[in-house]
């Protein structure tokens, strides 16, 4: 049986009044669809079978309303902004109506109405507002590995607790001089697959407008991308010669952009391999430390599995550290726990980064559980792989072939939200409960008790286990707040 899905939520509704010898009649529609998407079935599978799944979400139209073919699913998003709202409860309805059943019409008087026969049914959607305001920002300011294309993407990834955000290392090639030296002041600076100004110009601009503070994350793997673009074996004498003269040349770079030292990284290395590129990792580390000492200087490390001693030994070159999220800190947390206490202390950028970004992965495992595993962990950075696949190649999915791990769709010189991106942006809206809690409730013992195993509960809750447990820590801690301040 085909459906027709009309959501209307009061806080947004706008009344025409209708008085023709009838006061009181009122029609009502929606006056922010922006706040409402509805779910496209997109395919999920390459194979010879027709498997489609819901992950992007899209605008909802001027009609508000979804039709749903039989024996199919319709997926309504509310999306609310209780910004200036007052608390209290707030009650809509999501309208089910079957097209295929009949209508009549009425006589009233002098007019004829239209009345519906067939079954129909009204979904209660009820919005608590809590006095409870949470912070602007993140608890954990994340990096999703890509740069926003547009204003409007900045402030959808600001919202999902972005605050790092990518210039490609590719951006940066440097010509020789006459003694064989990069030719590497700003105003040498030519650019090389993007513009590196450009893209830190506007990021800057957007992040002035939005009254927020941004840094920029330089990768990827430095070394490697710049043996690379300038023709350079890896490992050569050459290349070891140079590297130090290209990390200064991008050190000016960012510093000429208004970017100082300590609002950006570099990512010397990306997933390096223990076996053979360990020797190389630490020279190339230490030549790093030596020309850009107050830049920060990180290696995201895969699980090969690396050694505390290893780890150990480039201590005195890095100053940030990447961990694969589900070996170092799932699995083997306790293994490494000593280096991680040692990074904690020293005050280094400590992060974790997930690349399970695929429409068939666990919603609440591997999104929502993003942001609880850096506040469970006490880390100052969160990263996910990737924000929106590349343009060109295999890289963009373009409608015809499935998602491959993008949390944004490219639509045109748009973009549109997904399933698994506001997953995410609900765990980085969670925290921040623990955080006010932690503010308010510093000399509560009952709200030190619950904070110090309230985000291991989530942590350790498997795929595909209780998908409420989020929810219930959540709502523990608000209500914990409302508790010690008396509301």
């Amino acid at each position: 049986m085909p459906l027709l899905l009309i959501p209307e939520l009061p806080a947004h509704r706008a009344c025409r009044a209708v008085r023709k010898r009838r006061p009181g009649v009122c029609v009502r529609r929606i006056a922010e669809p922006r706040r409402q998407r509805r779910g496209i079935a997109v395919k999920d599978t390459e194979e010879d079978r027709d498997l489609r799944r819901i992950d992007p979400l899209e605008k909802m139209g001027e009609a508000h309303a979804i039709a749903v073919p039989p024996q199919e699913a319709g997926l309504v998003w509310f999306d609310f902004d209780t910004t200036g709202v007052k608390p209290g409860k707030y009650e809509g309805r999501l309208r089910v109506i079957p097209l295929s059943e009949p209508m009549r019409k009425m006589s009233l008087g002098n007019y004829n109405w239209n009345k519906y026969e067939g079954a129909m049914q009204d979904l209660p959607v009820k919005l608590t507002v809590l006095p409870i305001e949470l912070p602007k920002d993140p608890v954990v300011p994340g990096g999703f590995y890509g740069t926003a294309a547009s204003r409007e993407m900045f402030c959808e990834m600001l919202a999902m607790g972005a605050r790092e955000f990518q210039v490609s290392t590719w951006a940066f090639r440097y010509d020789l001089d006459a003694d064989g030296n990069l030719k590497a002041d700003p105003q040498d600076y030519r650019p090389y697959c993007s513009d590196a100004r450009a893209v830190i110009r506007d990021h800057l601009r957007w992040a002035g407008e939005a009254g927020v503070k941004i840094r920029f994350f330089v990768g990827y793997s430095c070394y490697r991308t710049f043996c690379t673009i300038q023709g350079l074996k890896p490992g050569s004498e050459k290349s070891l010669r140079l590297w130090p003269q290209w990390v200064k040349a991008v050190t000016r770079f960012m510093n000429a952009q208004g970017v100082p030292d300590s609002d950006y990284a570099l990512e010397l290395w990306d997933e390096p391999k223990r076996d053979t590129d360990f020797e190389l990792l630490k020279e190339t580390s230490r030549l790093a430390a030596e020309a850009a000492p107050t830049a920060c200087r990180l290696v995201t490390f895969h699980y090969n599995p690396w050694t505390n001693e290893d780890l150990d030994a480039l201590f005195p070159y890095l100053n940030g550290w990447i961990f694969y999220d589900g070996k170092f800190l799932r699995e083997s947390a306790t293994r490494y726990a000593d280096v991680f206490v040692k990074i904690s202390r020293r005050g280094d950028l400590f992060s974790h980064y997930t690349c399970s970004t695929r429409m068939q992965e666990d919603l609440d495992r591997e999104f929502r559980q993003n942001a609880w595993v850096a506040e469970a962990h006490g880390l100052n950075g969160n990263h996910i792989y990737q924000i929106i696949e590349t343009a060109g190649g295999a890289g963009m999915p373009n409608w015809k072939t499935k998602q491959n791990g993008g949390l944004l769709y490219r639509s045109f010189g748009d973009f549109l939200p997904s399933l698994r991106s506001l997953a995410l942006r609900q765990g980085v809206q969670d925290v921040k409960y623990l955080k006010v809690l932690r503010d308010v409730g510093k000399d509560s013992p009952e709200a030190q008790a619950f904070l110090k195993d309230a985000a291991w509960r989530v942590v350790r809750n498997p795929a595909g286990g209780d998908r409420r447990l989020a929810d219930r820590v959540r709502d523990e801690a608000a209500r914990l707040i409302l508790k010690i301040q008396g509301k």
